[in-house]
């Protein structure tokens, strides 16, 4: 679906990748085997929360080096295609209260119910993992708000709404683009552990990545869905370390 067309800030205007899907799936392949191979390699030297916290941003800034060296090989345009906003606050505004309604619609219908009906299957309660770390230091909190509010929703829209999702989208239609980049976003957020918070996070995350990729088509540029990422990990940040 090449060349469709989006209502952006009362103007039509296209949405065009300038670059292949299977290019898009390559680069996406390289940046996550790169940023969590060095993480492995580092984890047995790391085994402090902060440390951890610090791991973790540092495979998702080695996404965002191995991407932005990719589009740096592309022909002139490729920033285009991320949409360049008319004005920039309608979209912050707009991807900030589309990101809190996406936090409560992720939780109480996605992971909720697929933790509860995990736990039916396999005959036991359960408690959610920890997103972080427990017991980090004043620092590491610092770290782990920089992980949440920059670094995450940074790598993370520009690898998966701004490169896959529209390559997809593209070159196989609207519904392929968003489930692809959804489901390639929910497998990014594995983590080895309890099959009850595996299966909730990857769930929650496909959920998550669906609502950010219909807010960028929605909107047309890469400022909302950031936005809106921001806003997501912002209150569930502040409903983490409530008291």
């Amino acid at each position: 679906m090449s060349g469709i067309l989006r209502r952006h800030d009362h103007e039509t205007v296209p949405a065009t990748a300038t670059w292949s899907w299977w290019g898009a799936v390559a680069v996406l392949l390289v940046a996550y085997a790169t940023g969590h191979l060095i993480r492995l390699l580092l984890l047995n030297a790391q085994t402090s929360p902060t440390g951890l916290v610090a791991l973790r941003a540092l495979a998702e800034l080695i996404w965002i080096g191995v991407v932005a060296a990719w589009l740096g090989l592309r022909r002139t345009g490729w920033a285009a295609a991320f949409g360049r906003p008319a004005r920039a606050w309608p979209e912050v505004r707009d991807g900030a209260v589309f990101g809190w309604i996406l936090y409560g619609v992720t939780a109480l219908c996605v992971a909720l119910p697929v933790s509860w009906l995990m736990g039916l299957a396999l005959d036991r309660d359960v408690v959610l993992r920890k997103v972080l770390p427990p017991e980090l230091s004043a620092g590491g909190w610092l770290l782990a708000a920089a992980l949440a509010l920059v670094v995450a929703p940074a790598a993370e829209e520009l690898l998966f709404r701004g490169v896959l999702f529209p390559a997809l989208r593209d070159r196989f239609g609207l519904v392929t683009g968003v489930a692809g980049s959804a489901a390639a976003f929910g497998l990014a957020h594995y983590l080895p552990g309890d099959p009850v918070d595996v299966v909730a996070t990857i769930a929650a995350a496909t959920a998550l990545g669906v609502g950010l990729a219909i807010q960028y088509e929605r909107r047309g540029t890469l400022v909302a869905p950031l936005s809106a990422h921001i806003a997501f990990n912002l209150l569930g940040l502040a409903i983490f370390v409530r008291p």
